[in-house]
């Protein structure tokens, strides 16, 4: 992991509205200013026609959440470490090189249908199409992007994730209604545990640098 500081200056020589990390999916969603990723309430907005999409045309759907590991302290030290970095400034710009290396990351896939979006000030999520019984495929990408992370920002990112079943497509469950609860209840789930294992390893004096834990979904 690379550990020199993030300063103010460098959101300078970020690239100017940089493709969105779409494929199919939020391509008309807004961009994230800092990040430039999909705007949380454009994908929040979107979700419930991607369980849709994906549930008639036979697809599970991958959904993972990031948090940054310890944001909170590499924020309160940036500033002894360079009076330019400081408070959000010193956030803005860590969160700013995660949005690119996310975005990078999600442009070397071979996915038809998926995007990643911000969620919150300092967590991520991605959503992909999964092909039914490529649950540890899934898996597999998110390891990827959590080992990408890692080398390329000052702290980790640790990940919950799931594949949700989505099988046939019942009389009620027609409606947008229906996939907006799901929506809600999945992102909820995924992270839950996420930060439930965060509190675990806490709780035992241990610390969060980059893990990868799955939430069980009906």
């Amino acid at each position: 992991m690379h550990l020199e500081s993030l300063t103010a200056g460098d959101t300078e020589t970020r690239p100017t509205n940089p493709p969105l990390p779409v494929m199919e999916w939020c391509s008309d969603a807004r961009q994230d200013p800092i990040t430039g990723l999909v705007a949380f309430p454009d994908f929040n907005f979107l979700l419930p026609d991607i369980l849709a999409f994906c549930q008639s045309h036979g697809f599970d759907i991958g959904i993972a959440i990031g948090d940054v590991d310890n944001l909170k302290e590499y924020v309160e030290n940036s500033k002894s470490m360079d009076a330019s970095s400081y408070g959000h400034l010193a956030g803005c710009a860590l969160m700013q090189m995660l949005g690119l290396s996310a975005a990078e990351w999600f442009h070397t896939l071979d996915a038809p249908f998926g995007c990643v979006s911000t969620f919150g000030g300092d967590e991520i999520i991605v959503v992909l199409a999964v092909e039914q019984g490529a649950d540890d495929g899934f898996e597999t990408m998110i390891v990827d992007l959590r080992n990408e992370l890692f080398n390329a920002l000052p702290r980790s990112v640790s990940f919950g994730w799931t594949v949700a079943h989505l099988r046939g497509n019942d009389s009620d469950q027609t409606d947008r209604q229906y996939y907006r609860i799901r929506s809600i209840g999945l992102l909820s789930a995924v992270d839950q545990a996420l930060f439930r294992q965060k509190s675990a390893l806490r709780g035992a004096g241990l610390p969060c640098e980059g893990f990868v834990t799955k939430a069980d979904v009906p």
